[in-house]
């Protein structure tokens, strides 16, 4: 029985360059705890004075992106378990490739292949991050979910 395709992918961008990749954690959604009132809410640079330290999230971030559900869930995290949480943006790639499902499982191995550069990356440059403890774990949903399980 053969599987129909019946899925669409938009966007030409199939590579990261170093500069889209550097983007992805650069513009990252970071949310740090806050003693005592909301967790903060900015980027990897906005937050590179930051002086106290946190064991850190790094969540992947589904197909669409770093969507306000994934925001509420890193405020969540945060503010109850007291954590960093980091949310590489693989969504700053202008012309990215997306898609609906189904397609090709080649299609979806091209996007896997970005979002693992992603983490990597992300999980080598984190150690350089002033709010960072030096403890981390990897989660992540849907296609990020992947990206997780596979590193």
């Amino acid at each position: 029985m053969a599987i129909e395709y019946t899925g669409s992918l938009q966007g030409k961008v199939r590579a990261h360059t170093p500069e889209t990749l550097a983007a992805t954690w650069l513009n990252a959604y970071v949310v740090l705890p806050n003693a005592g009132g909301a967790p903060k809410v900015g980027t990897v640079e906005e937050f590179k004075g930051e002086t106290k330290a946190y064991p850190a999230v790094v969540f992947c971030h589904g197909s669409s992106g770093v969507n306000p559900q994934i925001k509420i869930f890193a405020q969540w995290l945060a503010d109850a378990l007291r954590v960093a949480v980091v949310v590489p943006d693989s969504m700053q790639t202008e012309d990215r490739l997306t898609y609906s499902s189904p397609v090709p499982a080649a299609d979806y191995e091209i996007i896997h292949k970005m979002r693992s550069q992603e983490l990597a990356l992300a999980m080598m440059e984190i150690k350089h991050a002033p709010w960072f403890d030096g403890r981390a774990i990897i989660a992540g949903t849907s296609e990020g979910g992947v990206t997780a399980a596979r590193y």
